[in-house]
C-alpha cells in the first residue's frame, strides 16, 4: 500500500507530471500552473463517481442512489453522475482521469482536522505547520514573485504555513487599485524591529504583487468572452483563465465551490453543485485553448 507521498513521488517518476507537476521540487513548476479546486464540505463521492455495476450501491441507496440507465458510463462499473456532462466531454479526450480509493489509514471522523490532515498531507496522528504546496517552495527563493494565489473566499488550503507569498483577493484589478491607499516606501527602509520589518516586507510584497498585475494582466475588456456568470465559482475559474493567459508568473491558483453539505434535499443541491463544477472546469478549459 503506498502512502500519499509515495504516490506523488511514484505520479512523478511515471512522467505524469505532464498534467500533474511533480511535486518534488518548485523549480518544475516553471512555466506551469497547478490549479487546485476546492469542493468545500463533504462531497458525496458515490454520487459522483457511481459504481453503478455494484448491487450494494442500489440496495444501500434506495432513495439516493442514481438509476443506472442515468448514469455517464466510464466503463462496466463506474460512471459519472448524469449532470456532469461537460467532464464526460473532457474524459471522452483523454484529459480526464478519475481516482479511486485515494485516502490515508486510521481516518479521522472530523471535518477540521480530515482538512488539516489533506492539506498538510500528514498522518492521521501528525501535526505539521505547512501545507503540502508550502513545503515545495519552503527550500526554493522566488524573489519579488509571487507563489500562489486564491481567488474568491476560500481558505489557503495547502498553501498555509511560513515562507510561501500568496494572495487572496477577488478580482485583481479591485486589489490594484485598493493598493494605491498604501503609501510608497523608500527602498532602502528597513528596521531591526521583528514585527515592523515583517511589515515592511509584507508592504514591498504587495507592492511587487500590484506591479505584476498592473502591468502584465490582460485587461477584461480585451480578454476572450467567458460566460461567467454571478456564481462566485464560475468567477473565480474566469479570472484564473485570465491570469493564466496574461503570462502572469503563479505556480499554483486554488479556486473553491461549496458548499457540498447537502445533509436535506440531496439529490437537487447535489446535482447543482456537480453540473457547475463540469460545466465552469469545460469552459476553463476551453478558454485556455482557445
Amino acid at each position: 500500500m503506498l502512502n500519499r507521498r509515495d504516490f506523488l513521488t511514484y505520479l512523478a517518476s511515471c512522467g505524469v507530471c505532464l498534467s500533474f507537476p511533480s511535486l518534488l521540487n518548485a523549480s518544475s513548476f516553471k512555466g506551469k500552473t497547478l490549479v487546485l479546486v476546492e469542493l468545500k464540505g463533504g462531497n458525496d463521492g458515490l454520487n459522483t463517481l457511481i459504481p453503478y455495476a455494484d448491487p450494494l450501491y442500489g440496495e444501500l441507496r434506495p432513495k439516493l442512489g442514481i438509476k443506472s440507465d442515468k448514469v455517464l458510463k466510464i466503463d462496466n462499473r463506474v460512471g459519472l453522475h448524469p449532470s456532469m456532462r461537460g467532464m464526460m466531454e473532457l474524459f471522452d479526450r483523454g484529459e480526464l482521469a478519475c481516482l479511486q480509493g485515494v485516502g490515508y489509514e486510521n481516518p479521522n471522523r472530523s471535518h477540521f482536522r480530515s482538512i488539516e490532515i489533506w492539506e498538510s498531507a500528514s498522518s492521521s496522528q501528525e501535526y505539521l505547520n505547512n501545507g503540502w504546496i508550502t513545503d515545495v517552495f519552503s527550500q526554493n527563493s522566488r524573489d519579488n514573485t509571487l507563489d500562489g494565489l486564491v481567488l474568491g473566499k476560500g481558505s489557503l488550503g495547502p498553501m498555509f504555513g511560513e515562507g510561501l507569498k500568496t494572495l487572496v483577493f477577488d478580482d485583481p484589478k479591485k486589489f490594484v487599485r485598493a493598493t494605491k491607499y498604501l503609501k510608497d516606501l523608500p527602498s532602502s527602509l528597513s528596521s531591526t524591529n521583528s514585527a515592523l520589518a515583517h511589515l515592511l516586507n509584507v508592504q514591498k510584497d504587495i507592492d511587487n504583487a500590484k506591479n505584476i498585475f498592473a502591468n502584465k494582466l490582460i485587461p477584461s475588456e480585451k480578454f476572450k468572452s467567458y460566460s461567467h456568470t454571478k456564481q462566485a465559482f464560475s468567477k473565480a475559474l474566469y479570472q484564473a483563465a485570465r491570469v493564466i493567459v496574461s503570462g502572469v508568473d503563479i505556480p499554483v491558483i486554488k479556486v473553491s465551490l461549496g458548499s457540498f453539505d447537502t445533509h436535506s434535499n440531496q439529490l437537487p443541491a447535489h446535482s447543482k453543485l456537480l453540473k457547475q463544477l463540469s460545466d465552469n472546469l469545460l469552459e476553463f478549459r476551453n478558454t485556455l485553448k482557445e
